[in-house]
């Protein structure tokens, strides 16, 4: 005779992406950093980025455990892995996505995008969060009305300190 099964449930969470880039510390201009950073700050300010030392034969040893449980959803790399590191690393990782930098077409190694990462997935940016933070009350606090972005100087000069350390938000919206 028929009887019903017991109840199952799936429970899931949505959680910002997690990058991983791969860098050459021997062969990294300052420029790439720059890059990498203005990217992470378009994503809840850089806390979901880890940036990990490679050579073409895999990550820095030391870095392996901490790739691991970091849980990457995209490993960009602007190393040329060999073919062993690359099947080593999915076989580790697990990965859902491991892309190399390729220039984008047109720049060259004096344009700033030319090491713009391009990722196979489009994340969400951290500016997405203004709307809610207007909208909700948060705990004991009244609802926020006047909430307001600090962003370059009055004169509309750009500072290399700030932007390294804090981002800017017409980069988060537009980085490049």
């Amino acid at each position: 005779m028929w009887s019903k099964q017991a109840q199952l449930t799936a429970l899931g969470a949505a959680r910002p992406l997690r990058v991983a880039y791969l860098i050459d510390p021997a062969n990294c201009p300052h420029e790439l950093l720059d890059a990498i950073f203005r990217e992470a700050y378009s994503r809840w300010g850089g806390r979901r980025t880890l940036i990990v030392p490679a050579t073409p034969h895999g990550i820095d040893d030391r870095y392996g455990d901490w790739l691991w449980f970091f849980d990457a959803d995209v490993i960009y790399s602007y190393v040329p892995l060999s073919d062993g590191a690359v099947a080593g690393m999915h076989e580790k990782y697990g990965l859902a996505h491991l892309k190399r930098h390729e220039r984008l077409r047109g720049t060259s190694e004096n344009d700033p995008g030319y090491y713009r990462p391009d990722l196979p997935i489009a994340a969400v940016s951290s500016l997405s969060i203004i709307p809610t933070m207007l909208t909700r009350t948060w705990g004991f606090v009244e609802r926020t009305t006047n909430l307001k972005l600090l962003d370059k100087f009055w004169d509309k000069s750009e500072s290399p300190f700030l932007e390294e350390n804090f981002g800017f938000a017409a980069r988060v919206s537009n980085p490049w």
